[in-house]
């Protein structure tokens, strides 16, 4: 018998020890902490002190509610949507105050307005997280941006529904179009247009966007797109414009400076003077231009296209809105008025982000960072305690402006005495109509 051959078992190489990937490190959970801890504390915060109260502007869109009920024709309704309100036209707040009152079957719940309008906030810091992470820059440096930005310097807008809507939902419509223009295809640019749309029918500064805009695709030699848009300027800035009567003020070069570098300025705090305020908005407008010039000499020719070209082109929006409201606003109220802050930590963060773009990473130590960000938590902190006093009293004045008026169908808040007849027949038909309910 022939003997069967035995073959030897197969060659087997040692296996690798199974090691499992880390499920995030250690920067991307402090990035998702530093983002989640002032969300929640902003979200808790406003809805916790905010009350359903109307007061000063909110009664003008109820009285936009009020006359759509009483004028049905379609033609009428459009006029009245697109009516000029001061130097702006509140198209998208008072969308927002209709959507309220159909879901809710009658009544506008001024609470809910301002939790929309809040909501713009964490939308923006959403926003420059998701193109900071596109830029290739280490995590860490991110750490500071959300405590800078979702602070409570502007504590005006827990109470007042509509300057929450207007004055913080622009700034997230008009980046979000930026962003879109810094992407070259069709798609991108259709969509840009219509968060222009928004941001213009959001608050007057919202216009300039078209106009930052069309200076973003000339440098991108986009000339096809920027003929498209060019056109969509000239036509959104004359329907505008048009029968906007702005009363005339009289300015000096001199008031006009110290708006436009105090409102970009006023993040260091109200309470600290005008020379405070205007000393910073001068750094940082300086900044801003040095280190953008720098930028665009040392980048690629794609720089427009980029994370960086974005901020600096956000940036520039930021300071023709400056521009524009130096011009319509005294230095004091610039400085002072809590809801017009967002624009300046939003230009704080963006001075923030060139530098760090412009230092690169190797020059970036770990102590100045470190340094950076507890600064950071620390004026987080410091906005909330300092606002606080504040946010009490001001949820006092309007619980008892409710209970007044419910009662006896009086205002009796000091701030209103000039103009209470106005705002006791604006109340009393909002209530007669089923459009506010205590």
């Amino acid at each position: 018998m022939l003997s069967h051959p035995t073959l030897s078992p197969p060659l087997t190489l040692p296996r690798r020890p199974a090691v499992r990937a880390p499920f995030a490190s250690p920067a991307l959970v402090l990035v998702t902490l530093s983002f989640a801890i002032p969300t929640l504390l902003f979200g808790i915060w406003t809805y916790r002190f905010g009350v359903n109260v109307p007061q000063w502007d909110d009664f003008s869109v109820m009285a936009t509610l009020r006359y759509w009920k009483e004028n049905g024709d379609l033609a009428t309704q459009l006029r009245c949507l697109l009516a000029p309100h001061n130097e702006h036209r509140i198209v998208y707040t008072r969308l927002v105050a209709w959507g309220i009152s159909r879901f809710s079957g009658g009544p506008v719940d001024f609470r809910l307005m301002m939790l929309i309008g809040n909501a713009a906030v964490p939308g923006l810091v959403g926003l420059l997280l998701w193109s900071f992470r596109r830029s290739h820059l280490p995590l860490l440096p991110w750490l500071p941006v959300p405590f800078l930005l979702m602070q409570m310097q502007y504590f005006e807008n827990c109470f007042f529904a509509m300057a929450a809507v207007q004055n913080l939902t622009v700034w997230l419509w008009a980046g979000l179009a930026l962003r879109l223009l810094c992407r070259p295809n069709g798609r991108s640019l259709v969509l840009a247009g219509g968060f222009a749309l928004l941001a213009t029918g959001t608050s007057g500064n919202g216009l300039l966007v078209w106009w930052v805009g069309a200076g973003l695709l000339m440098d991108q030699r986009r000339y096809r797109a920027l003929a498209g848009w060019a056109v969509a300027t000239v036509l959104v800035t004359t329907a505008y414009t048009s029968g906007l009567a702005a009363a005339p003020r009289a300015v000096s070069l001199f008031s006009v400076v110290q708006s436009y570098f105090g409102y970009l300025g006023a993040a260091v705090g109200a309470g600290t003077g005008m020379l405070l305020p205007v000393a910073t908005g001068i750094v940082l407008t300086t900044a801003v231009v040095v280190v953008g010039w720098r930028l665009r000499r040392r980048e690629s020719a794609e720089f427009w296209t980029g994370e960086t070209g974005f901020w600096l082109a956000f940036a520039g929006f930021v300071i023709l809105s400056a521009v524009a409201i130096a011009l319509r606003r005294e230095p004091i109220d610039v400085v002072s008025v809590s809801r017009y802050r967002i624009g300046s930590a939003l230009m704080l963060v963006l001075t923030y982000l060139l530098t760090v773009r412009a230092l690169g990473p190797e020059r970036v130590t770990r102590w100045g960072l470190a340094v950076v960000i507890a600064g950071s938590v620390l004026f987080w902190g410091a906005t909330y305690h300092r606002a606080l006093p504040h946010v009490i009293t001001l949820r006092t004045e309007l619980l008892q402006d409710v209970a007044d008026f419910e009662h006896a169908g009086r205002l009796t808040k000091a701030a209103y005495q000039t103009k209470r007849p106005l705002f006791e027949r604006e109340w009393a038909e909002a209530v007669r109509w089923d459009l506010y309910r205590f």
